[in-house]
């Protein structure tokens, strides 16, 4: 189980640490604290962001069909 720092996910993810520390203040993003620090399971985020994806496509699918409907 690798932990990394705010900065390490942000950069893992190739996103902003601005980014990263604003799903975890909404509480969106899995994350650890320990003290005074926060850290990320790499997994844990991995597995949250496909199922933020398939939320994603899901609704995606559903406002699509509203086209279709007779």
């Amino acid at each position: 189980m690798a932990l990394l720092t705010e900065i390490a996910l942000a950069k893992a993810l190739n996103l902003s640490k601005v980014t990263v520390r604003r799903w975890r203040l909404r509480e969106e993003l899995p994350f650890l604290k320990m003290g005074h620090r926060y850290y990320y399971r790499l997994d844990a985020v991995v597995q949250w962001l496909k199922e933020k994806e398939t939320e994603s496509l899901s609704a995606f699918s559903k406002s699509q069909s509203r086209f279709y409907d007779i």
